[in-house]
């Protein structure tokens, strides 16, 4: 309510002291208090992980918000990375098993043909693409059964032709090709 004494002060809370304009009560010739200062929100990400900046700016709004200290912001920030990168790990460990189960009863080259399949394959990598292996290995991509079953099948494909033995040349051959080749011949 405004007062009607016209006194300019208003008797919004009848038990609270009114403020006069421009300062602190009980503070005579106090300053008026300068708005915040923009809050700055950087944050810091552990070695391998990127930053997803749409992601950044949505939680920078809520920092913002919610009135968050930039220390407070970053530690969030790291915690939820940290349970992240955690579960990712779990989830791909889960998926490399899963390769692992499928290429051990895939029907082509799982079972009892599985250790020398994986050894054509191994065979086929270390003759042509060492480097290659040593990738494979790290990113455990090297379990994912399509990959192993085109490794196989070009090994199986590259594999050296064997020796056909035909039968020694003899004028009953001969004669027997010929009738073949021109059943009217006579002998």
């Amino acid at each position: 309510m405004t007062d009607v004494q016209g006194t300019g002060t208003t008797d919004s809370n009848p038990g609270e002291q009114q403020q006069p304009a421009g300062g602190d009560a009980g503070q005579p010739n106090a300053q008026p208090t300068a708005a915040p200062a923009e809050v700055d929100y950087k944050f810091e990400m552990p070695e391998g992980v990127e930053l997803n900046q749409q992601l950044a700016d949505e939680f920078k709004a809520i920092a913002k918000e919610s009135k968050l200290s930039p220390e407070a912001a970053n530690k969030m920030a790291g915690l939820y990375v940290k349970h992240a990168v955690q579960a990712q790990a779990e989830a791909y460990a889960k998926q490399v098993e899963a390769w692992q189960q499928a290429v051990q009863t895939d029907k082509d080259i799982g079972g009892e043909k599985l250790d020398e399949n994986l050894g054509k394959a191994r065979e086929l990598l270390d003759k042509f693409g060492p480097g290659l292996r040593e990738e494979l290995g790290k990113t455990m991509y090297g379990n994912h059964p399509g990959l192993i079953k085109f490794l196989v099948n070009v090994s199986k494909a590259m594999s050296e032709d064997g020796f056909q033995r035909g039968a020694p040349k003899t004028a009953a051959n001969e004669t027997d090709l010929a009738r073949a080749l021109y059943p009217s011949m006579r002998n």
